[in-house]
């Protein structure tokens, strides 16, 4: 009988460091995966990419959250705006209005697939000032803006 308690203990610290390292991902929280964004914690707050996956990226890209559920974009050439949510996980943009300027092909290329991305249903994750929108192969890395660059 001890050692079926030995063995019953040390099933339940194993368990329970699983899900530490998870996160406690699963656990019938509302919080999402782990490391993921909500929409509160991207309220307010504006981020410049710092890299890319699935496109070679030409020129400065930014992604701005208000305080009342919209993101600005700028990839270069068009100004991208509209309305998100988070739903676990991933953000949800339906449509994005954008600016029509016409740019040389490589910035609108850039604008395209900033678009296609952000309208993907994109996971989201945040670590700190480190933002990360991963859609299958493509994915953008940003990182938080400083409060003089990001236009305060």
């Amino acid at each position: 009988m001890r050692g079926t308690k030995r063995v019953a203990a040390a099933a339940l610290v194993v368990a329970g460091l699983a899900v530490a390292a998870l996160g406690g991902a699963g656990c019938g929280t509302d919080e999402g995966p782990a490391g993921a964004a909500s929409q509160a914690d991207l309220a307010g707050r504006t981020f410049e990419a710092t890299g890319a996956a699935g496109f070679e990226l030409i020129d400065d890209v930014t992604l701005a959250f208000d305080d009342e559920g919209n993101l600005s974009a700028d990839a270069g050439c068009n100004t991208m705006n509209g309305a998100y949510t988070i739903d676990d996980g991933a953000l949800e943009v339906e449509a994005l209005a954008s600016t029509m300027m016409g740019c040389d092909p490589n910035h609108m290329d850039q604008d395209a697939w900033l678009g296609e991305l952000l309208t993907s249903s994109p996971n989201v994750s945040l670590t700190g000032d480190r933002l990360t929108l991963r859609s299958g192969e493509d994915s953008l890395a940003l990182l938080e803006a400083e409060a003089e660059d990001a236009g305060g």
